[in-house]
């Protein structure tokens, strides 16, 4: 697995976890192998663009977290004032350590050589201290030799000449050289020819990244050829339909024409009824409707209770909410779709006629079925409400999604109880949901761009 503080850590977990044992600002793990809380892992922060975790951070992690119990972990950390692990990372090295999740599917992981190299430079560098102050204290020369060259062969391995003949700081540099000369014999080669950078690049290992991974050495300009083409026809079948080619089809077929571009599977004409937003009424939902058009329009989060009294008062009845997004791009088609200017936001199914279900494209889910439980024979039943509508459960990022509500077809929007600049983020993965859902389910309520 390995020799660095990580992947020392998974060892002990996986196989041993009673031999791990914190001796003051350390951890020892088998009663022989000891590393300092700040070691360096080689496991990245945010995604693997950050710092590297420290073996205390990922130790505290698998610890509170092993039973799952996240409020515990959160606690810990800020009594004893620990810098933590952010919650997207958090789940990814636990699983990591616990070996529930290989070092290939676990994208933050620089390497396991890098870790162990790291491990055998700060080996390397305990030894040339410890053979500084041996030399200060007096020791004889032969005793600081073989110091030496015992920390030079646990640093980078074939190096006990060196170590032995010049101390420990030669000893160290005797290593890299041996080491470097085997890797050159190993290849079959006596020396780096004289383009360094070209004999390097034809050896070295491609990590593969969540950047690399989008490189290709395909061409795809046709596809810009495929869509001006296709941009052309829709111009030209335009043209054709409004009413100026000699065969007069006829003011029904030309207005048919004209509005076939109100859906994307050409499903008639565009709606002229305001698409409809549900939202909970319970006063223990994060959103309702005296805070929803805050969140969804303004992209700010204030509590129910407060924004109450903001207003002066609880909302009732229905709210319009004006549409912050005109345009939204579907991933992976390149597809546009105009949303409607407006939208209707209710919280209560009694104001709904049955016509009016056929408006409903959002629903705002605490997590219990019982919401539902009036809503009408087929509406109270989750799995055909979110089918027929896009689902959404809104939660704090420090509490875990109801079991009930695991199982339904929701987005889950995480909430940040301290960071607001995270909110519009919020409202923007809610209108893209939104638009997606429209454009798939009911595009004759929008309009194709």
């Amino acid at each position: 697995m390995g020799d660095g503080p990580l992947q020392v850590l998974c060892q002990f977990v996986q196989e041993r976890p009673s031999g791990i044992v914190v001796e003051g600002a350390e951890l020892v793990f088998g009663g022989e192998r000891r590393f300092p809380f700040d070691a360096p892992t080689n496991f990245k922060s945010t995604g693997g663009e950050g710092e590297m975790y420290t073996l205390h951070q990922a130790y505290i992690a698998w610890k509170y977290q092993a039973d799952g119990a996240l409020a515990t972990y959160l606690k810990t950390v800020r009594q004893n004032k620990w810098k933590g692990i952010k919650t997207t990372d958090r789940f990814a090295l636990v699983r990591y350590i616990k070996g529930e999740q290989t070092a290939a599917a676990t994208t933050q992981l620089v390497g396991e050589a890098a870790a162990a190299g790291a491990a055998a430079g700060a080996a390397a560098g305990a030894a040339a201290t410890g053979a500084r102050d041996a030399a200060a204290a007096g020791e004889p020369a032969t005793k600081r030799a073989r110091t030496g060259a015992g920390a030079a062969a646990a640093a980078g391995g074939g190096a006990g000449a060196g170590a032995a003949a010049g101390g420990a700081a030669h000893g160290a540099a005797g290593a890299v050289a041996a080491a470097a000369g085997a890797s050159t014999a190993a290849l079959g080669e006596a020396s780096t020819p004289a383009d360094g950078v070209a004999w390097i690049r034809a050896r070295e290992a491609v990590q593969s990244s969540r950047s690399s991974c989008m490189h290709s050495t395909k061409n795809f300009a046709h596809v810009l050829e495929i869509a001006a083409n296709a941009h052309k026809r829709r111009e030209r079948e335009s043209m054709e339909g409004g009413g100026g080619s000699k065969s007069s089809r006829g003011s029904k077929d030309s207005s048919s024409s004209s509005s076939s571009r109100g859906g994307a599977k050409g499903s008639g004409s565009k709606s002229s009824k305001p698409p409809i937003v549900i939202v909970p009424s319970s006063a223990a939902s994060l959103l309702t409707l005296d805070n929803a058009e805050r969140l969804l329009v303004g992209g700010s989060f204030l509590g129910a209770a407060d924004s109450r009294k903001e207003k002066g008062g609880r909302v009732v009845g229905l709210r319009v909410l004006e549409c912050p997004r005109t345009t939204v791009v579907v991933p992976g088609s390149g597809e546009k779709f105009e949303l409607p200017s407006k939208f209707h936001l209710v919280n209560s199914v009694a104001q709904l006629k049955k016509q009016d279900w056929d408006r409903v494209v959002g629903v705002f889910a605490m997590g219990k079925a019982w919401q539902f439980k009036d809503w009408g024979a087929q509406w109270s039943e989750p799995g055909y409400l979110f089918t027929h509508c896009r689902g959404f459960h809104l939660h704090y990022d420090d509490t875990q999604v109801p079991t009930e509500a695991m199982t339904w077809n929701v987005a889950r929007l995480e909430l940040s109880r301290t960071s607001r600049h995270f909110d519009k983020l919020i409202m923007e993965r809610f209108w893209q949901e939104i638009g997606t859902f429209m454009l798939h389910n009911k595009p004759e309520m929008g309009e194709m761009v």
